[in-house]
């Protein structure tokens, strides 16, 4: 054996002493097999020893010297390996196990590097599993009332739920039922009648289509509630409409409350909502988000739910249910119209309403800590436990979405309202100048960032390359790249410039000669997010020609030591292309 190693090696001792020492680790770490070698490859010639077989030959025509090493997989694994052209086990043995490479795939998926690697991905799964199910909980989550304790009340209830003396303009709230509902409909009024803060008026608008014998068909604990301040106005069929359009052509010029007659509402209800009328906006306890991305609707199941926004938006969607104010005069004249919503959005009033309002200019505002979780005076119907049919029950397959594509297209002007509303996460500022080597791979890292929801601000500085023709190309691709020309004026000059267009929730900066990893903004913002910041910044690396400076990206720079203290990012050296920054903090310290 020794023999036929100091003839490979040509008698240099270094190079012998080497292939003893590994021959040893490999006996002692039983990385080779002679009866698995030979049974799996009975073509190796019996006059030489497997082992040495396999070292000088066997690698080579990739063999496997046992079950507990994979020849290919540390090859393809380790490429330094397999460029240098050293036998893999040779230098598992001698150096690998040291470093810390692995023999096999299933030694790799046993480490503990592997497991750990796989617990982050089950976290993350989780994460977002979780997220999944706090944002449905958002929009399901419902209560029930004890309706024996609240039926007690109402018979013992003899206050007047209206005031006396009028305001100017008036408050009235307004409802409408129909006969499967009726039944029940008193717990609603009740709740309506109870309030902290007194309407001036409560109105239940009834179809006399419905109800053809009138008041004969509404049970006696409805009639008994007139006395309380309830008033009923008999109508035509307008179907769920009919809780806003008789109350607007009645009363013009006042405030008008709609709520839903299977809602048990709490005794602050109206009180919280009146206090945010401003005369400017319409107000509302609960409301959606409306997804509006490059000029096209996401489906309506996909919108944010039950959404908490200071802001007052033309994308915050009020949702009847909970509640909603209208200001005198605050939607468009052809909210009135009823060939034309029946036509368009038959069961869709919310979707309608919503698009006056647009239409007439007027934003919506969500009232802080407002009214989210529904007290429902019938679960089991809400939850289609029972087989009563409801506005959401027709609606959940697609009829929210053809209904609004009616409208839209009735109405395309509303798309361009919106755009202008529409605010991405990032806005990501490019300023480009003669630098068309290195746009091209600049570009692509940005258009295929994780995070899709970015406008991609071009600043042309006067480039006198091909630079723009690059630009051009990638804008008629992807509607996100917005191009802006101007006199050379560098690179300060050229952010700024962005800045002013910027309708991001956050900024960032990249400039035309780097790349981008493509989490980079997706993490920097979900980071921003969770910790309610001004700014996340990350480390980064530099790339030469020949060289790499591997820095690592996801070290900490400065981490705080208690909850929401503020840091000072000036404690390390820093550039304005490793973060992002909230836009209204920029515009507020006007930096």
């Amino acid at each position: 054996m020794l023999l036929y190693v100091i003839k490979k090696e040509k008698g240099n001792p270094i190079k012998i002493y080497k292939i003893i020492k590994a021959k040893h680790k490999i006996r002692k770490f039983r990385l080779f097999d002679k009866k698995y070698y030979l049974k799996k490859y009975p073509n190796v010639k019996s006059i030489i020893n497997p082992l040495d077989h396999y070292i000088y030959h066997g690698y080579k025509e990739y063999k496997n010297p046992s079950e507990l090493f994979d020849n290919n997989y540390y090859l393809n694994k380790y490429s330094d390996v397999k460029k240098s052209g050293h036998n893999p086990l040779i230098h598992y043995v001698l150096y690998g196990k040291k470093e810390g490479r692995f023999p096999n795939k299933k030694s790799e998926n046993n480490s503990i590097e592997s497991l750990y690697s796989r617990l982050e991905k089950q976290k993350k799964k989780i994460k977002k599993l979780e997220e999944k199910i706090k944002k449905q909980s958002k929009i399901y989550k419902i209560k029930s009332i004890n309706k024996e304790k609240i039926s007690w009340q109402i018979e013992k209830f003899g206050d007047l739920g209206i005031i006396k003396k009028k305001r100017n303009p008036k408050l009235i709230v307004s409802l409408t039922s129909y006969p499967d509902r009726i039944y029940d409909i008193h717990y609603c009024l009740y709740s309506l009648l109870n309030q902290s803060l007194k309407p001036d008026e409560v109105i239940l608008w009834l179809s006399r289509e419905e109800f053809k014998n009138l008041e004969e068909d509404i049970p006696k604990k409805t009639l008994q509630l007139r006395k309380n301040g309830l008033k009923i106005k008999w109508c035509d069929n307008l179907k769920s409409y009919k809780k806003l359009i008789f109350a607007l052509k009645e009363y013009p010029n006042d405030i008008i409350v709609t709520a839903d007659d299977d809602v048990y509402y709490p005794k602050n209800w109206l009180e919280k909502i009146y206090n945010e009328y401003d005369e400017k906006t319409i107000v509302c306890h609960r409301a959606h988000f409306v997804n509006f991305d490059d000029s096209k609707f996401k489906k309506y199941k996909d919108w944010d739910r039950n959404i908490e926004n200071k802001n007052a938006s033309f994308l915050n969607f009020a949702t009847g249910v909970g509640g909603v104010l209208y200001p005198p005069k605050s939607l468009h004249p052809d909210v009135l119209n009823e060939d034309l919503f029946i036509k368009l959005a038959p069961n869709a009033d919310d979707i309608w309403f919503w698009v006056m309002g647009v239409l007439n200019g007027i934003k919506t505002k969500v009232v802080p800590d407002g009214y989210r979780i529904l007290n429902y005076i019938n679960p089991k119907r809400e939850l289609n436990v029972e087989n009563e049919e409801t506005l959401y029950s027709k609606n959940k397959n697609g009829g929210n979405d053809n209904q609004m594509e009616n409208i839209v297209n009735y109405y395309p002007q509303i798309k361009n309202i919106l755009k202008n509303e529409y605010s991405p996460k990032v806005s990501i500022i490019i300023p480009v100048h003669n630098t068309s080597k290195y746009l091209k791979k600049c570009m692509d890292s940005v258009i295929n960032q994780k995070l899709k929801d970015i406008e991609i601000i071009c600043i042309n500085d006067e480039s006198r390359d091909n630079s723009l023709e690059i630009l051009e190309d990638y804008a008629r691709k992807d509607k996100r790249i917005k191009i802006i020309n101007q006199v050379n004026q560098g690179v300060s000059i050229a952010r700024n410039t962005g800045l002013k267009i910027a309708k991001g929730e956050y900024v960032g900066f990249v400039d035309s000669d780097d790349w981008i990893d493509l989490n980079f903004f997706y993490e920097l913002y979900n980071k921003a997010k969770s910790q309610g910041a001004d700014l996340a910044r990350t480390f980064y690396k530099y790339e030469y020609p020949y060289k790499r400076d591997e820095e690592k990206l996801n070290k900490i720079i400065k981490k705080r030591n208690k909850e929401r203290e503020q840091l000072n990012v000036n404690d390390h050296s820093v550039v304005i292309w490793n973060a992002i920054y909230k836009r209204k903090y920029i515009e507020k310290n006007k930096i």
